[in-house]
């Protein structure tokens, strides 16, 4: 597992490797640039009132895409010899200002996600009531 780890910290630490960003830091940036374009998308209300689920879906699949890169940053995090000490030294990564910065970045669609979630429940328990009550008549 170790082995994993501490290539998936060299694919995650830009700091560690010679050559520029990573094939896995340059799909990160793309998916930011992608959210990014999409939030624009979705602003228009027009577009975001034709297709709601979808925009939904995608909403939640770029929070959970945040959301593993910065776990998955914490518990590599553990391959620097500064923060090597088991949990002790994933804490102390994680209040390092670039950790706060992607927790504070991955919170705020976390909590969009889970409304978004919320969303799509209600929408089909709705569905479902509705199909119920024209099934009895």
């Amino acid at each position: 597992m170790s082995t994993f780890r501490r290539r998936l910290f060299h694919e995650l630490e830009p700091s560690h490797r010679e050559g520029g960003l990573s094939r896995l830091n340059r799909f990160i940036v793309l998916v930011i640039l992608v959210s990014v374009v999409f939030v624009v998308v979705e602003s228009e209300p027009a577009i975001h009132g034709s297709h709601p689920t979808l925009f939904h879906a995608v909403e939640i699949l770029f929070g959970l895409v945040f959301l593993l890169e910065y776990v998955a940053r914490v518990w590599v995090a553990a391959e620097d010899p500064r923060y090597s000490d088991g949990l002790r030294g994933r804490l102390r990564y994680a209040m390092t200002p670039s950790a706060l910065l992607d927790l504070l970045a991955v919170t705020p669609q976390q909590l969009r996600c889970q409304r978004a979630v919320r969303h799509t429940l209600d929408h089909q328990k709705a569905a479902g009531l509705i199909g119920k009550i024209q099934g009895r008549e």
